[in-house]
């Protein structure tokens, strides 16, 4: 574990630096100690503090494209980003159409996948895209899609930011982790750094051979 130095004002740039070099799938989350993404409120503001909105500013700004599925943009009231289009994953391409990001429509254009064999949905969505020219994928689903994500694409980078402790050096990450997506996977922790506010670890995780 190592101690985070941000200088005021220098937020966004250091994470960035920190955080922007990935290839292929790249998952963020802000999570609970638990590994929970919603809090009391149903959706995941209330788990989150200022650092986790820094965080996902500089993610976004160094992605190719941001993914995500219907149920977390209607559940987090999904707006257009100013850094990258969006893919939505969704059966029901209708039920998104009022959510800020299609009724405020940003610069770039949405994407939407409604179309798709759900044993196979990430890779499909993976080449899509890469065919588009992109190719740092910043994935921001929910906990179940991001298993099927692992399961089908067996090896994923997460990023988990866990906040709301007044002592974040004492979170155990592996705990939380497993709280996020189950004991069936294999994982390495490449990151594992702590803020006044937060404790980020990035993993390389892969389907255990007994999952696959």
């Amino acid at each position: 574990m190592e101690h985070l130095h941000i200088q005021p004002g220098e937020e966004f740039k250091t994470l960035q630096t920190e955080f922007g070099d990935w290839k292929g799938w790249l998952c963020s989350f802000a999570i609970d100690a638990n590994g929970s993404t919603v809090g009391e409120n149903g959706n995941s503001s209330s788990l989150s503090s200022p650092f986790d909105l820094e965080l996902l500013k500089s993610l976004r700004s160094q992605a190719d494209c941001i993914v995500t599925t219907g149920e977390t943009a209607r559940t987090e009231h999904y707006k257009a980003s100013k850094y990258a289009p969006i893919a939505f994953l969704t059966r029901s391409p209708e039920s998104i159409k009022e959510i800020p990001a299609f009724s405020q429509r940003g610069e770039f254009e949405n994407i939407v996948f409604s179309e798709f064999d759900d044993s196979a949905l990430f890779p499909e969505v993976k080449v899509a895209l890469e065919i588009k020219g992109f190719k740092k994928l910043l994935f921001e689903g929910g906990a179940s899609s991001l298993r099927s994500l692992i399961a089908q694409c067996k090896t994923v980078s997460i990023l988990a930011s866990i906040s709301n402790s007044a002592d974040p050096s004492l979170i155990d990450p592996v705990k939380a982790l497993q709280g996020l997506i189950g004991d069936d996977f294999q994982g390495v922790i490449t990151k594992d750094l702590v803020t006044d506010t937060n404790r980020i670890t990035q993993w390389s995780i892969s389907t255990s051979p007994a999952a696959q």
